[in-house]
């Protein structure tokens, strides 16, 4: 990641918060996020095209390629937090490959950006697919006659990691996480559901006992019964908003302000860095196979649409668990021993 960014400057604010700004053409545009985070670097990636020259924007340009697919009806018929997602990426994709030709990008060039990620599967994983989203759209709009995406197999794993109990309590426990952050991570781990989804939850989601969700990636409708813990810390929570999870503020959280308070307070408690929050939503997963729950009784709290991907979540968690069993019922059948 390059740290010294054409025309960056920063401010000073009271408190020792600092904001970082695009300075050029006498125009000052705030940079949100954190400084070299994603969100960071995906705002500079986008600030920063606007200002350049229109020749990065002429037909066959890499830039060109991008705007065009995000004006396409297959961007624009994603959910919004799909195209969130995409943005992001191709964000920084413009970033790299910035006044680039798309003719100019072939199997070579690919290969050398997904290996400079080898230490980030998950991130070279995710350029590889949106590289391959990019350049099959390029074909359907006859730029090129053939991907040069194609044949490229992305890294063995890189999936999403479920957290460790021990993991969870640190995060909890630690003097570094707030309130509402706590509240985060408890819905998340005893709703199974995405982040986007918990900030939408309103307290007029509440129902017979549980919640009403809407899902925000697929619009699966669900109905939650809630989990103990949940009754438990709901009657603790302020009323003042419409909606249930809120920041310190009291305000609604963004997807990227919740993303990277998250992550901050992540780091600060002691929680490796490769668990991030979707592993929350694997390990509810994992917790209702292991409470010897059916794939079609989990696939009705976290909203799976096919059976495969809870089987896919739930590797190996079955037959620890029938193991045990097993084992158990084996040890009845032993007769004692006088000597060993």
């Amino acid at each position: 990641m390059r740290r010294n960014l054409k025309y960056v400057t920063d401010r000073k604010r009271p408190g020792g918060y600092t904001d970082y700004y695009y300075r050029r053409n006498g125009q000052l545009q705030k940079i949100i996020g954190e400084p070299h985070s994603d969100e960071f670097m995906a705002n500079y990636a986008r600030i920063h095209a606007s200002f350049e020259d229109k020749k990065s924007k002429i037909r066959g340009g890499f830039d060109h390629l991008c705007e065009e697919y995000m004006k396409s009806r297959e961007f624009c018929q994603l959910k919004e937090s799909s195209r969130r997602q995409y943005r992001l990426h191709i964000d920084r994709l413009r970033y790299l490959f910035e006044g680039v030709d798309i003719h100019e990008i072939d199997k070579s060039v690919i290969k050398d950006l997904i290996n400079g990620f080898s230490d980030r599967i998950g991130t070279a994983n995710n350029f590889l697919r949106m590289l391959k989203t990019l350049f099959t759209f390029a074909v359907g709009m006859e730029y090129l006659s053939v991907s040069p995406a194609n044949g490229i197999k992305p890294y063995k794993g890189g999936e999403y990691q479920p957290w460790s109990d021990d993991e969870i309590e640190l995060f909890l426990n630690a003097e570094t996480t707030s309130k509402e952050m706590r509240r985060v991570l408890l819905f998340a781990l005893y709703t199974g559901q995405r982040q986007g989804d918990l900030i939408n939850m309103r307290w007029n989601d509440l129902s017979d006992g549980g919640v009403n969700v809407v899902q925000e990636k697929t619009g699966t409708k669900l109905w939650i019964p809630l989990h103990p813990v949940l009754e438990k810390i709901i009657p603790k929570i302020s009323r003042d908003n419409v909606n249930i999870l809120t920041s310190s503020t009291n305000r609604r959280w963004s997807p990227s302000n919740l993303r990277n308070t998250f992550r901050d307070m992540c780091r600060k408690a002691g929680v490796p860095s490769h668990k991030v929050f979707h592993g929350l939503r694997k390990s509810a997963t994992v917790k209702l196979i292991e409470a010897g729950c059916t794939y079609d009784q989990v696939k009705a709290i976290t909203g799976h649409k096919t059976t495969s991907m809870v089987e896919h979540y739930g590797k190996g968690t079955n037959q620890k668990r029938l193991a045990k069993e097993a084992m158990d019922k084996f040890g009845k059948s032993v007769t004692s021993l006088k000597k060993v």
